[in-house]
């Protein structure tokens, strides 16, 4: 009889915690076989498992924590295409095409229970943003770093600009502004389209104007009406 195989601690846990989630263990042997686990192992080591019906959520954060825990990590990219397999899409009118049939905020818990399931397993999750590329960390970090200098100096030239042209200097108004200029030459700024945004900025601002000079019109009949004449 053949010695029973040993596999790391991680591979058992992995194991169990797909036992749990409702696999079977030909498809528990799917995602472990490349680990070195046979069905024999896979029995073994889950016999007395209580199998948990999963549900969409606990599902999105298994399979997210395994992307986490990478020593890449796991990015935007890739944990939406888990939800999107999970959860699938629905048509959003407003914005005329599929989009994750998941609201933000069961999005970010899905997040929050990630983080937690990693520091119980003793590990961290890690969220990389979709720009850093793995073969050129280094690159990317240097350029991040040029790049953000870049754009607070540019920034900081655009709030001196507006307080030299209006004469204010509160900072609610100026970051307000800064925040507009950005939104229309940013795209994930402007859902709705750059141009699109920047029409309807410009638009705001003409009905503003033109209500400002029909009242400073009005004003000014008023102050240049001659008074009547009342004799004695």
């Amino acid at each position: 009889m053949s010695k029973p195989i040993e596999l790391p601690i991680e591979i058992e846990q992995e194991a169990i915690t797909l036992r749990q989630s409702g696999l079977s263990y030909s498809k528990i042997l799917d995602r472990l076989k490349s680990k070195g686990a046979t069905e024999r192992w896979i029995k073994r080591i889950c016999k007395g498992v209580t199998v948990v019906h999963s549900t969409n959520e606990t599902q999105a954060v298994m399979e997210i924590s395994k992307l986490a825990t990478r020593e890449v990590g796991v990015k935007p990219s890739e944990m939406n295409q888990v939800l999107f397999e999970i959860y699938g899409t629905v048509w959003d009118n407003k914005k005329e095409r599929n989009v994750l049939n998941l609201p933000q905020k069961d999005k970010n818990t899905i997040k929050r229970k990630v983080n937690s399931r990693c520091k119980s397993l003793g590990k961290t999750a890690l969220f990389t943003p979709e720009w850093l590329q793995v073969n050129h960390v280094s690159q990317c970090k240097d350029t991040f770093f040029e790049a953000a200098q870049l754009l607070h100096e540019t920034l900081t030239q655009i709030e001196m600009m507006y307080k030299r042209d209006t004469g204010v200097t509160d900072v609610f108004p100026v970051s307000s502004f800064v925040y507009y200029v950005c939104s229309v030459n940013i795209k994930s700024m402007a859902p709705e389209g750059n141009y699109q945004r920047l029409e309807m900025i410009l638009g705001k601002m003409d009905r503003v104007e033109d209500s400002v000079d029909q009242l400073e019109l009005e004003v000014s009949v008023v102050q240049n009406r001659p008074e009547f004449y009342v004799p004695y």
